[in-house]
């Protein structure tokens, strides 16, 4: 091998070893468009917060209602599963109609999603704490009867560009 050529494997390894080390959060999954958990019988998909903001403002209305957004699959073949209840420390979650839900066997369910087809309105999220800002995440856990409790972090939606 010759001198030019080790050092061009030499920096390459270099710049690969320091782009490697470029992610703040041990998980370098995106969040940016809701997190998903890694279960395969029982899973919850593209689950974010949409909170109000300020107008004008990235800054949240702290004390107003926010939005959990997600879906979620049921990937057994015969028995149904039924979301029990969603909780969080840093706030209270309430189910639409403040119910458990089913999901059917094979079934899929959106909560609040833009989707025509087994969409219900959106869980309400209330009294985020202030230290809680757009694009970081509030640990929740997902109660069913079947899988039991699934945490995950749920991430709050980044602030949307604002319309003057």
């Amino acid at each position: 091998m010759s001198h030019t050529s080790a050092h061009l494997v030499i920096g390459s390894i270099l710049l690969t070893a320091a782009t490697v080390g470029c992610s703040p959060d041990a998980d370098p999954e995106s969040t940016n468009r809701g997190t998903t958990s890694t279960t395969s019988l029982t899973t919850v998909e593209n689950a974010f917060i949409v909170p109000r903001f300020l107008p004008d403002s990235c800054a949240l209305q702290i004390g107003d209602s926010a939005a959990l957004r997600f879906t979620v699959t049921n990937n057994r073949p015969v028995d149904v599963e039924r979301l029990t209840s969603v909780s969080a420390d840093r706030a209270e979650v309430t189910l639409p109609e403040g119910a458990a839900v089913d999901i059917p066997a094979g079934g899929v369910l959106a909560f609040g999603q833009p989707q025509p087809t087994a969409a219900l309105p959106p869980a309400t999220v209330d009294g985020l704490d202030a230290d809680v800002t757009p694009g970081m995440s509030v640990p929740m856990t997902f109660t069913f009867a079947e899988f039991g409790p699934l945490e995950i972090d749920v991430p709050v939606e980044a602030c949307p560009t604002q319309q003057r």
